[in-house]
C-alpha cells in the first residue's frame, strides 16, 4: 500500500490554506495512494472534499506530552513511503519561529532521504530569505528533493539561488486560480442588480500586515462614503470576508475595528461572508460580489478567477508577484480609489478583466506541472 506524510497547513480554518488542502489531495489521489497522514489544529475544520480511493488519516497536533509532535513526525516519516510539502508559505527565515520551521524541515528532510523516501513539494511558497543560515538551510533541504513544484516566479527565484545540486523544479501558477474557474461554471450567480456589492478582506495575521494600512482605510471609509452619496438611491452593500477563523489570526476581529472607526453613509449596509469548511459554498457568496477591496492573495485570486474587479493591498511581494503574472494593473501602489469605484460605477468591465485571458495559458501550466509531480509519484 502507497503511504504518504503530508506536511502544511491544514484545518486551521484558513479559507486559502483550504483551496491549496483540495488541490494537494485532487493530486495524491490521481497518484493511486490508499493512506495520506497529516496534522491538523482540528479534524472537525478539515474542508469537505470527496476522493476516489485515498483515506484520509488527520493527526491531531495535541498530546499528552511535550516533544510529541517530533516524535509522531519521525514515526510517520519512517511508516510512509513519500514525504510530501502541501502548499503555502512554507520555506521562509521571515521570522524566528519560521527559521525553526526551516531548521525542522531540513531534519525531516535528511531523516527521509536516509530512508530512501521520495520528497516533494507541492505549490509551495518559497521565500523570503534573508538570513545566510536560512539560506544555508534551504540548500539543504532542496538537496534532498526529488522534485519542487514553485507556485510563483519569486519562489523560483530564491530556489534558483538556494537549488544548488539542480533538483527539478517546476513552476506553477497558484492552484486557487484553476480550482476557483473549474468551480465557476457549477455556480448559480444572483447579483442584485438594485445595489453594489462590494466586499473587504483584511488580514489579522501577524506579519502580514500593511505598513500604510491606517492611511489606506481612512482613504477608503472617505472613497465609500462618496460613494454613498453618488449612489443616490441605490444602497451600497459591504460584505466583511472572513477568509481565517483560527482564533488569534482571526479576521473578523479586524474587519469589525474597522467597522466602528468607520463612521460609514447610512445607506452603506454591513453583511458579513463567515468562513466556512464548505468551500465551494463560500466561494458561490464570493461570487455575487460586484467588486472586492482584498489585502489578503487568495481573495484576489477568487475574484480574479471570477472576474470581479478587484483592488489589492499588496502587504507581501506574493501579492504583486499574481497580480504581474496576470497583467492585473488595479492595486493601491498605482491606482486612486475613488477613480476605481467610478470605473466600478459606469461598469467598465474591460479595464477590470484585461488578464483574465491568461486563465487557459494558467490552466496549461498548471496541469503540465501537476503531471510532472504525478509521474514522480506514480
Amino acid at each position: 500500500m502507497k503511504k504518504i506524510f503530508l506536511i502544511g497547513w491544514f484545518g486551521r480554518k484558513n479559507l486559502g490554506d483550504d483551496i491549496l488542502f483540495h488541490n494537494v489531495i485532487g493530486i495524491l489521489d490521481r497518484s493511486g495512494f490508499s493512506e495520506v497522514y497529516f496534522f491538523v489544529d482540528s479534524k472537525e475544520n478539515l474542508p469537505e472534499v470527496n476522493t476516489s480511493n485515498l483515506v484520509l488519516k488527520p493527526i491531531n497536533f495535541k498530546g499528552s506530552f511535550k516533544g510529541h509532535i517530533f516524535l509522531k513526525t519521525l514515526f510517520f516519516i519512517i511508516r510512509t513511503n513519500y514525504l510530501v510539502f502541501g502548499g503555502g508559505s512554507m520555506f521562509s527565515d521571515n521570522d524566528s519561529d519560521r527559521l525553526t520551521s526551516l531548521k525542522q524541515k531540513s531534519f525531516q528532510c535528511k531523516l527521509a532521504s536516509l530512508l530512501n523516501k521520495k520528497i516533494l513539494t507541492v505549490a509551495c511558497g518559497f521565500g523570503p530569505i534573508n538570513s545566510n543560515k536560512g539560506e544555508e538551510l534551504l540548500t539543504s533541504i532542496l538537496k534532498n528533493m526529488d522534485i519542487i513544484q514553485a507556485r510563483d516566479s519569486q519562489s523560483i527565484n530564491v530556489v534558483k539561488k538556494c537549488n544548488k545540486f539542480n533538483t527539478p523544479t517546476s513552476l506553477c501558477f497558484d492552484p486557487a486560480i484553476d480550482y476557483v474557474s473549474k468551480l465557476k461554471n457549477d455556480l448559480e450567480i444572483n447579483i442584485n442588480k438594485e445595489s453594489l456589492n462590494i466586499g473587504l478582506s483584511l488580514s489579522q495575521t501577524p506579519g502580514t500586515k500593511e505598513n500604510k494600512r491606517d492611511k489606506i482605510l481612512i482613504k477608503l471609509r472617505t472613497s465609500l462614503n462618496k460613494l454613498a452619496v453618488k449612489s443616490q438611491n441605490s444602497d451600497i452593500n459591504l460584505y466583511l470576508i472572513q477568509m481565517c477563523a483560527k482564533p488569534g489570526h482571526d479576521d473578523i476581529i479586524l474587519l469589525n475595528e474597522f467597522v466602528n472607526d468607520l463612521n460609514l453613509n447610512k445607506k452603506i449596509k454591513l453583511h458579513t461572508i463567515a468562513y466556512t469548511t464548505s468551500t465551494p459554498l463560500f466561494i458561490k457568496q464570493l461570487a455575487n460580489l460586484d467588486a472586492i477591496i482584498s489585502e489578503r492573495l487568495h481573495t484576489c485570486i477568487i475574484a480574479f478567477s471570477l472576474k470581479i474587479p478587484f483592488l489589492s493591498i499588496a502587504y507581501h511581494k506574493k501579492c504583486l508577484d499574481f497580480i504581474s503574472a496576470v497583467n492585473y494593473v488595479h492595486h493601491f501602489d498605482n491606482i486612486d480609489l475613488n477613480y476605481f469605484f467610478d470605473e466600478l460605477s459606469n461598469d467598465n468591465g474591460s479595464v477590470f478583466y484585461k488578464g483574465t485571458s491568461k486563465l487557459p495559458f494558467i490552466s496549461s501550466v498548471n496541469n503540465k506541472s501537476n503531471q510532472e509531480i504525478v509521474d514522480v509519484l506514480l
